[in-house]
């Protein structure tokens, strides 16, 4: 089970504009905080991994977790893939098992599914993306990143 670490604070990240500062506002006023993770093209591994295990350096555990359950529910993914720009399916997860290439939504969806969590993204609309699961209590399986 997931534990909901929004008071939890790590390294605090620099204030960059005023729309930041508002930002942090807003997501502080929420009850969550925002935590820093290596921006090296797994950026969102390092969040998951630090939200389920504490520890951002688990990262590819992730990666692995969230292109195995792709690969084992294609249905769920190939058909909304952009051809063109993603290629094939598997050329698609070729790719996404590559260290530092950058995860989206499928991943998203992909993670929040095998972990059985609920993942919302606080945009910078000051509006709140859940992805996967239903709504959940705020003790129960939620990721915020």
């Amino acid at each position: 089970m997931a534990k909901l670490l929004g008071k939890r604070r790590l390294p605090y990240i620099d204030a960059r504009t005023e729309k930041w500062n508002q930002y942090e506002e807003y997501i502080t006023s929420q009850g969550f905080a925002i935590y820093q993770v290596r921006g090296d093209g797994n950026c969102l591994f390092r969040a998951i991994a630090h939200q389920m295990d504490q520890d951002e350096t688990l990262y590819a555990t992730y990666r692995k977790l969230a292109v195995d359950y792709m690969r084992s529910h294609p249905y769920q993914f190939k058909f909304n893939l952009r051809t063109e720009q993603d290629g094939t399916f598997d050329e698609y997860l070729k790719k996404m098992e590559r260290n530092r290439e950058w995860g989206g939504h499928f991943e998203i969806f992909a993670l929040s599914e095998a972990l059985n969590v609920q993942i919302w993204l606080f945009q910078e609309s000051f509006s709140v993306l859940k992805i996967g699961g239903p709504e959940y209590e705020e003790d129960d399986n939620l990721i915020n990143s």
